[in-house]
């Protein structure tokens, strides 16, 4: 989060910690649903270990159906590493399940990005 929404003199000390500690979560044995999904999206993310990451999240989703956060970062990643349609589908998963919490923001502009993604740029605004 400080390198998306804060500057830092160092992004890339931060990325690098931010991996260090997403690894080091997967391998604690107090390991649990919600530090899974944050990890997958910060190996997806920054480590470009996309399979990894995306798995971490799909199991995050199995296992919890109704984990809003980790479906947006779904959407995210896929839109983001090239599949905009599963993209849109994923974000409309989180829109369902909390459509006035405070992922509102998140899930909106992970939307969209998908139908920009997909060349809809006119339901980007109905997102």
């Amino acid at each position: 989060m400080q390198v998306a929404w804060q500057t830092s003199e160092d992004a890339e000390a931060v990325i690098e910690r931010g991996i260090a500690l997403s690894r080091e979560a997967l391998d604690s044995p107090n390991c649990d649903v919600e530090a899974q999904a944050y990890a997958g999206y910060t190996i997806a993310f920054h480590a470009y270990d996309v399979d990894h990451g995306m798995t971490l999240l799909a199991n995050a989703v199995d296992a919890c159906p109704s984990f809003a956060w980790a479906w947006v970062s779904r959407s995210y990643l896929e839109t983001f590493f090239g599949n905009a349609e599963l993209g849109v589908e994923f974000g409309e998963v989180p829109l369902r399940l909390n459509p006035k919490g405070p992922l509102i923001l998140r899930i909106y502009l992970a939307l969209a990005n998908a139908h920009i993604g997909l060349g809809k740029n006119s339901d980007a605004f109905d997102s």
